[in-house]
């Protein structure tokens, strides 16, 4: 859907932490003969769910004008499975403030992260953020705010032909302990960010190296399949998260949710509603958010393509779902 309903103020049980998640099941258990199954029934139909909150700085980030500027990286989420309030295989504190927007490198698609201590540190957040490890992410809500250069276009006041738009992209992240940094450098794009394990009797243990590897967009790869550039595509995709409405002055405000139980058929009249409203006609079926695993991370990217047009994005932020 798009639109914000600035009315709608959030209130605090929309946000449980996972104890409160399973400080409500425990009620249920206890307190009803409901079995088990049904529990988890009821609390997924409340959408009763721990998540994960990113967003840009708060200044205006234009997209455009020369082709160094038409595709531009905005916002990533945390991992998949990265608990709320996490002290324990945590992001440095020194890259917190950087982790949401540093820009990514290509990365070679056949390329492996020596030394990987991958398996090691996804076992540890889903421990503590108890997600499932089969469709763990239930809902996606994008928050935006931006507009394009407000004017020209053919189709003023619509969303028809508009070249200025965000894409949804994905990341997977790849740990390595310290003795392969070296390595790694040699090889591959630099570690992104710093995981620092928990003191083990007082002692601080070497904290894992992370690579965020770019999935989508692809790199194009050399003949010595070193890593190239990103692949773009020059028009908006029909899984585009939102287009600009043409020549329209003053920005805009959406809301997009993407949820695990969409089923919109992109050759549906449903699609062709979602088209009316600036979103692709295949971005309402589901697919991405089921498909999400532990350890991917979501990704935003802007968009404007063809002289003149620009798209300037005022604000985005991305509040991700999972099931306890």
């Amino acid at each position: 859907m798009s639109g914000l309903d600035t009315n709608d103020t959030p209130k605090p049980w929309q946000y449980p932490s996972v104890e409160d998640v399973l400080s409500v099941k425990m009620f249920f258990v206890e307190h009803t003969a409901l079995p088990q199954e049904l529990v988890d029934t009821i609390v997924d139909y409340a959408e009763y769910w721990p998540h994960t909150s990113t967003q840009i700085p708060s200044e205006v980030v234009v997209i455009g004008s020369n082709p160094e500027r038409e595709d531009r990286f905005l916002l990533r989420s945390y991992p998949i499975g990265y608990p709320e309030s996490n002290d324990h295989y945590a992001i440095s504190k020194s890259a917190q403030s950087t982790y949401p927007i540093q820009k990514p490198e290509p990365w070679p698609r056949d390329n492996e992260v020596p030394g990987s201590a991958t398996d090691e540190l996804l076992r540890e957040w889903a421990s503590k953020s108890l997600i499932p490890a089969l469709h763990p992410v239930r809902k996606i809500v994008f928050t935006i705010k931006m507009k394009d250069q407000g004017s020209g276009g053919e189709h003023r006041g619509t969303y028809r032909g508009a070249y200025s738009w965000l894409e949804v992209g994905l990341e997977k992240v790849s740990a390595m302990t310290e003795k392969h940094l070296l390595e790694a450098w040699q090889k591959s794009p630099r570690p992104q960010v710093e995981i620092s394990p928990p003191a083990v009797d007082g002692k601080l243990q070497r904290p894992l190296k992370c690579c965020l590897r770019t999935i989508d967009p692809i790199t194009e790869t050399t003949p010595d399949n070193l890593p190239g550039k990103f692949a773009f595509a020059l028009l908006p995709s029909d899984k585009r998260l939102q287009s600009n409405k043409v020549a329209e002055r003053e920005p805009i405000e959406y809301t997009v949710t993407w949820s695990s139980d969409d089923d919109v058929h992109p050759d549906g009249p449903e699609a062709d509603r979602l088209e009316e409203t600036g979103r692709g006609r295949a971005s309402g079926n589901g697919e991405f958010v089921r498909n999400l695993e532990i350890g991917d991370v979501v990704t935003v990217w802007g968009k404007a393509r063809f002289p003149g047009w620009r798209n300037q994005v005022q604000e985005l932020k991305m509040d991700v779902y999972w099931a306890v």
